[in-house]
């Protein structure tokens, strides 16, 4: 994702982004990088709707190796998968 992309996201008030980029060292996996979008769960999914966020995932998907869009939790969203998971080890 640009910058300008990256920024446009932000000030929208939409999703909150970390102000410390992270990358990740060659560790022998496809994930060499990241780019972590923190907001509302109905908010992000929105974006991943757009125009702008469709086509720059597109061009991404061409350019680079590897590249994909995975969702994560926070907070209690952490608690309420590790619950199910720990349901479902236990059968």
């Amino acid at each position: 994702m640009t910058g300008d992309c990256h920024v446009q996201f932000s000030e929208s008030a939409r999703v909150r982004c970390p102000r410390a980029t992270r990358l990740l060292s060659r560790h022998g996996g496809d994930l060499n990088g990241f780019i972590m979008l923190k907001g509302d769960e109905k908010k992000l999914a929105e974006i991943r709707e757009e125009d702008t966020f469709i086509e720059l995932t597109l061009e991404a998907s061409l350019c680079l190796d590897g590249f994909g869009i995975v969702s994560g939790y926070i907070g209690k969203g952490v608690t309420d998968i590790l619950s199910r998971w720990s349901k479902l080890i236990g059968k």
